[in-house]
């Protein structure tokens, strides 16, 4: 076993934990996280150890479960400790020794160190601070004042662009960046007034998005009129890269010796979130808040908790049954791209891929994404749905492709099935909490998985089945200025692009548009799917004015949208 960075991890099962929202059980739970499981919480119900296992998952002292963090580690030493109490067996070998382990650790960029200098005329600038999207270059360049949205500027490259904060402030930095890109800058610098609060986690995770130095400059030179434009910026900008470590959690329950298949099924949720904002896709309008993940992806881990001890309490099994909590999934599905490349297991063998990714807000609808990975999927789910017979509706469809684990299996060619309960406003926010979760219903989906899983047990095999896409596999999403603000279903697969939510104050809530509606039209384009509606979401700027047709029931409606 690997041993881990922090004290406080090593310590995390050995000393009672600040746990978010602990009221009238606060004893209980601090007795379940320190360790210690007692008849009486042995005995239960589903619905309290799955509340349990978030609560502990979304504790302070987890400060957000960001990878390569303290929090990050105290989160994986406690899953590595249930899988130890529910008697899984570990799968990674340990070095040469060869000794079986649960934990397969993988390298995370952790921050990049900076080093050189910045002179704007004869004044040389101390305090400069990278964003994390910056690249690294030396160089010399004159100064231009970017005037938004910069058109000016376009013939004129290999220019210091220096934005004023009001750019900064009307934009997402990343759009406007990505907008400024076209510009062909040498340098970009930015004012630290607009984002002063988000010095300390500029740096974190990094992973170049522009090939030019982006630089944030003191209030001090906020005073434009005290450089005129053509003044000479002189930059050497360089850094090296800190490296820290990802876990993976992987435990196996074996199949029975006299009827064992070979094959494998896996479970797995993803243990990460955002930490305190400092993991790029925050969407927190207030620095250095802990994002506690509760339904990202604290609900998911549980679950997966759950099912390996209800698994684990039968008596026979054809296939191994691997259940897995990864690591970096926040960072762009680290953790499973390395298990994939690094597995203890023969893939060919893998008969298909349960991931459980936000499975913590059921209402009346579970989503089951994937599924057109394999034509077994439908005929399976169908007979088991008419006989466990859920509170929810149950849509399936979609590729394997999408945000979340299931991607790097479906890339090796498995069929994979990610169960999912929908977006919503408390999304990559501090305030997806444990107390907004539908536990009742999340033991609904635990009965229901149990049912498949032991539904996939009786079969030899889950036909892989690739699934075209609909602009060819690759293709890059384009940048956008605007946002409509809506939550895309992806498990729709009819013409056009189904609104399965829509954020209260957003441009789309504001023209009326409603979950359900179908968007079908925007302009003269017509809506075919989720990538030609992004595409033509990235034409639009800050003001600009679109026509929108949507589809609502029987009827067709066109509203008028300002972005």
């Amino acid at each position: 076993m690997y041993s881990f960075r922090s004290t406080q991890a090593r310590k995390a099962l050995s000393s009672p934990a600040r746990v978010w929202g602990l009221t009238g059980f606060t004893v209980a739970i601090a007795v379940f996280f320190a360790g210690g499981w007692t008849s009486q919480q042995s005995e239960t119900s589903a619905v309290q150890r799955l509340r349990q296992h978030v609560t502990a998952l979304c504790s302070e002292a987890f400060a957000g479960r960001a990878t390569g963090t303290d929090g990050g580690e105290q989160a994986v030493h406690y899953i590595l400790n249930q899988f130890r109490r529910l008697g899984l067996t570990p799968l990674i070998r340990n070095g040469a020794s060869g000794s079986s382990a649960y934990l397969q650790r993988f390298q995370v960029a952790y921050r990049r160190v900076w080093h050189g200098t910045l002179q704007i005329g004869r004044r040389r600038v101390l305090d400069w601070y990278p964003s994390r999207y910056s690249g690294t270059d030396t160089g010399k360049a004159p100064l231009a004042i970017l005037q938004c949205p910069g058109d000016s500027l376009i013939a004129a490259p290999g220019r210091a662009l220096w934005v004023p904060d009001t750019c900064v402030r009307s934009r997402n930095l990343p759009f406007l960046l990505s907008e400024v890109k076209r510009l062909k800058p040498a340098i970009v610098l930015l004012p630290l007034s607009a984002l002063q609060s988000f010095i300390d986690t500029l740096n974190w995770y990094p992973g170049s998005t522009f090939s030019f130095p982006v630089v944030f400059v003191p209030d001090a030179l906020q005073d434009w009129k005290q450089f005129k434009a053509g003044t000479p910026v002189t930059f050497q900008l360089h850094a090296t890269i800190q490296h820290r470590y990802g876990y993976n959690v992987v435990g196996m329950l074996p199949c029975n010796a006299d009827s064992c298949s070979g094959r494998y099924l896996i479970v797995c949720a993803h243990l990460d979130h955002l930490g305190r904002g400092q993991v790029p896709g925050s969407r927190d309008t207030l620095p250095g808040r802990i994002h506690f993940g509760a339904d990202d992806n604290a609900s998911g881990v549980a679950l997966l908790l759950e099912l390996a001890r209800t698994m684990g309490g039968r008596t026979h099994r054809r296939h191994h049954l691997v259940f897995i909590a990864f690591d970096g999934e926040e960072l762009g599905l680290l953790g499973s791209r390395y298990f994939v490349e690094h597995s203890p297991i023969a893939l060919e063998r893998v008969l298909a891929v349960v991931n459980l990714d936000m499975v913590g807000r059921v209402d009346t609808l579970l989503q089951l994404l994937g599924t057109e990975s394999s034509p077994a999927w439908q005929p399976l789910l169908d007979s088991v749905y008419r006989v466990v017979r859920p509170s929810f509706r149950i849509r399936t469809g979609g590729s394997g492709l999408g945000p979340s684990d299931h991607t790097s299996f479906y890339r090796k060619q498995i069929p994979v099935m990610h169960v999912f309960t929908g977006l919503h406003t408390d999304y990559h926010r501090p305030s997806d909490v444990p107390d907004r979760l539908n536990y009742s219903g999340m033991a609904e989906i635990l009965e229901f998985l149990v049912q498949v899983l032991v539904a996939l047990d009786t079969i030899d095999s889950l036909p892989f089945q690739a699934v075209a896409h609909p602009h060819g596999q690759g293709r890059r999403t384009p940048g956008f200025r605007v946002t409509l603000g809506i939550f895309p279903d992806y498990a729709y697969s009819g013409r056009g692009v189904r609104i399965d939510g829509v954020v209260r104050g957003k441009p789309a809530w504001r023209a009326g548009l409603k979950a359900g509606d179908i968007i079908i039209k925007m302009d003269d384009t017509e809506i075919d799917n989720i990538y030609t509606y992004m595409e033509v979401l990235s034409r639009f700027r800050p003001g600009d004015t679109v026509q929108v047709r949507v589809r609502r029931g029987d009827q067709e409606l066109t509203v008028s949208v300002q972005f």
